[in-house]
């Protein structure tokens, strides 16, 4: 096979491999389903979860599932950093709401937002806020350990501005595109293949 052929399909393949669609709710393993009907149970502070991609990906919503009654879901999607528990915003990548009507159960609430690029490696905050009191809260006891979940690592709940707790919301996230990240080997085929069409461009055929 050619060099120049062969650039061109490794780069098919890495561009195959970016189209990909599915929603991913969070679901801690073994989680046990806690609700309550407390007036805020800290909604007013900020509920959320801290996720890692380990893949370069797009998302268009983000939800939460939940029993509201009238009034304003917020949502704020961050690139943080943490330490010693401590959530650090680095860069404020959205934020809306969307206004709940009342629902007869629980039920997920989506908020649409431009497509959104979350990178490998780097660490998101999704956290919702609620000002009114609820028909029902819905949690999952994770008893604060991170776990892993389809392209999604170090995945924990949060409130406020820590990790320290022992419940988090239930979450999904419709993720429109995974592109893997390449592996050293990929990148030798890709250099090797621009290499090749290099050389193509310099010496033409007579």
């Amino acid at each position: 096979m050619k060099t120049a052929p062969l650039f061109g399909l490794v780069l098919s393949v890495l561009l195959a491999q970016g189209a990909h669609a599915q929603v991913v709710a969070f679901v801690p393993p073994g989680a046990v389903v806690l609700t309550t009907h407390n007036s805020n149970d800290s909604w007013a502070q900020g509920r959320g979860v801290l996720f890692s991609p380990t893949a370069n990906l797009t998302i268009d919503t983000i939800g939460v599932f939940q029993q509201l009654r009238p009034g304003v879901l917020g949502l704020e999607l961050s690139r943080v950093h943490t330490d010693n528990g401590l959530i650090y915003q680095d860069e404020i990548l959205w934020q809306g709401s969307v206004s709940t009507t009342g629902a007869d159960s629980l039920s997920w609430l989506d908020l649409a937002l431009p497509d959104t690029c979350l990178r490998a490696g780097y660490t998101y905050h999704a956290q919702f806020s609620y000002f009114g009191r609820p028909y029902t809260n819905f949690f999952y006891d994770n008893q604060n350990q991170p776990f892993a979940q389809d392209h999604f690592a170090q995945i924990d709940g949060t409130e406020g501005k820590g990790t320290a707790n022992y419940v988090m919301p239930a979450v999904r996230l419709n993720v429109t595109s995974v592109s893997p990240v390449p592996e050293p080997a990929t990148y030798a085929l890709i250099g090797l293949g621009l290499l090749g069409v290099m050389r193509a461009r310099r010496n033409p055929k007579a």
